[in-house]
């Protein structure tokens, strides 16, 4: 039989380049054209030949018919504070919020939720003083654990449930459709709370918990930031009009989220991400494991004003996403300049 044409979304360069910088690591990248939902990365790493295929591939340790973008699922850890800052604007809560030394004790809970420096100052045999009070932009600059968990606590279960709803991640998101089938995502995890599990939405409000997602929820969630609060469908095939789904913000809360994760970019955890002309907006992520040591993730796009790409990285058991995952996004994020650059002088 001969079958049909198929058009991707996918840039076969941009993919190609993403490929050689995860260098064999085990992760993935997903890009995103957040003005209509066009994929253009979808990589998983490792990967494999499909014309060599082995038997001996599905005993392989690292996991290459796996693929991760779509159907791996990871805690989200710091990278989902992006949505938590965009709840707790249109929920009008205080941007102010005090960040003592000791962290954060949600009611009922038995111990409190620290920032990373608490336990930095700690291995040096030091005491941290703590941020004391301090304001949106500053918390996502400095990823702080206590600020997102209060303010995920003071939006409330009813608020945080509306946004599951709205966030798509416990639903499996189809991105390519055939007469033969679809190919459809992973679900990921972001549990229905009861009023009184106030514990619990501390802890998702740092992307812990139970909360898991796959990096094409994390890149739809980027997208929509990037697109003033519009949620495009991702899409594979470029015949397939673009599809937008139910609004995630309003737009002046998505760009007051775009403003602070900016400021990371500028003066907190993501500044090596700040390329000259790009205006890049970013959120790094340390996803606590239970299954070993931390993933890095790195989420991001650009420019700030009409962003043209939304990207999501994550490097598995890599520690921090500042030094992991942030390499990696950012070196996609140049070369697709570069590459429309390119293709632009090419035109006609």
């Amino acid at each position: 039989r001969v079958g049909a044409d198929v058009v991707l979304t996918l840039d076969a360069e941009l993919q190609k380049f993403a490929y050689e910088q995860m260098a064999g690591r085990r992760g993935a990248v997903v890009a995103i054209d957040p003005r209509d939902g066009a994929i253009r990365v979808l990589l998983s790493s490792p990967s494999f030949d499909p014309n060599a295929f082995d038997r001996a591939l599905n005993y392989d340790p690292a996991s290459p018919l796996l693929n991760r973008a779509l159907q791996g699922r990871y805690p989200a850890g710091s990278t989902f504070k992006i949505a938590i800052a965009g709840l707790a604007v249109e929920r009008n809560i205080s941007p102010l919020i005090i960040c003592p030394a000791d962290g954060y004790l949600a009611p009922g809970a038995r111990r409190p939720i620290r920032d990373h420096e608490y336990y930095a100052y700690e291995k040096r045999g030091l005491v941290w003083p703590g941020f004391g009070i301090i304001d949106l932009d500053t918390a996502l600059a400095k990823s702080s654990n206590s600020y997102f968990a209060n303010a995920a606590v003071q939006c409330g279960t009813d608020a945080f449930n509306d946004l599951a709803e709205r966030l798509w991640f416990n639903a499996r998101i189809p991105i390519f459709q055939a007469p033969g089938g679809a190919l459809v995502s992973q679900r990921g995890n972001l549990p229905r709370l009861g009023r009184g599990e106030r514990r619990e939405l501390a802890q998702l409000g740092i992307g812990q918990g139970r909360l898991t997602a796959t990096p094409l929820h994390l890149a739809m969630l980027t997208a929509a930031i990037a697109r003033d609060g519009r949620m495009f469908r991702p899409r594979l095939a470029e015949a397939e009009p673009p599809q937008e789904l139910p609004r995630l913000f309003r737009a002046a809360t998505a760009r007051r989220v775009a403003a602070a994760m900016r400021h990371a970019v500028v003066s907190g955890t993501g500044r090596g991400a700040d390329l000259p002309g790009l205006e890049v907006c970013g959120k790094t992520g340390t996803a606590q494991n239970p299954g070993g040591e931390d993933h890095a993730w790195f989420v991001c796009f650009a420019p700030r004003e009409r962003p043209k790409l939304a990207v999501a990285v994550i490097v598995e058991n890599a520690g921090f996403g500042s030094t992991a995952a942030l390499p990696v996004a950012v070196a996609v994020l140049q070369r697709n300049a570069e590459l429309e650059a390119q293709r632009a002088k090419e035109a006609p």
